[in-house]
């Protein structure tokens, strides 16, 4: 069976911010979601703001519709890991 696994390493603010790009705005997108449009500003204002499931699953499978792969926080390799 090849399932592909759900990130956990999601890079929300960027997701919020490009999903805002080919939508219009961030009402749009909460519109799209199915979600308030606090939840979006408030993702999109803060590092370390996650969603909680339901309103992740509910941007991720709007994100979904428009684009194919979900952005990830790229991180830093461990020494001695180059």
């Amino acid at each position: 069976m090849n399932r592909k696994k759900i990130p956990q390493n999601i890079d929300w603010k960027f997701l919020i911010v490009k999903f805002k790009r080919k939508v219009g705005s961030q009402r749009i997108v909460a519109d799209v979601c199915g979600i308030g449009q606090t939840c979006i500003s408030v993702i999109s204002r803060t590092d370390s703001r996650k969603p909680n499931y339901e309103t992740g699953a509910a941007i991720i499978n709007a994100y979904l519709d428009y684009y194919d792969e979900v952005p990830l926080i790229k991180q830093k390799p461990e020494k001695g890991e180059l």
